[in-house]
């Protein structure tokens, strides 16, 4: 796929045509509801591909919004020491939910 000037892909469209990677079915479906959810939860066990599938909407995300800002967290205190987080410039202020359990 080729971007348009003013059409902006889906994370998915992003995920497979920009990136080049492939997704499994869960994957998709976190990444599909983005569309419709300005946040999603995902409840699941160790090594199944968040932190991969979150990567790949951050990256959609700075892609397709102009002044992005994204600010990560995490549970894992051995992942932040020394780490640049910055703080955002605008943050989603919608209450829409969505919940996806793999």
């Amino acid at each position: 796929m080729q971007e348009q000037p003013g059409i902006a892909p889906t994370p998915l469209e992003f995920a497979s045509d920009t990136l080049g990677v492939k997704l499994w079915s869960k994957q998709q479906e976190v990444l599909g509801s983005l569309v419709e959810h300005r946040r999603v939860a995902v409840k699941s066990g160790n090594g199944l591909g968040k932190g991969f599938c979150a990567a790949v909407a951050l990256l959609w995300f700075l892609h397709t919004h102009q002044d992005a800002a994204i600010v990560l967290s995490t549970w894992r205190t051995r992942l932040s020491p020394g780490t640049p987080w910055t703080c955002p410039r605008k943050t989603p202020t919608s209450s829409r939910d969505s919940t996806v359990q793999t």
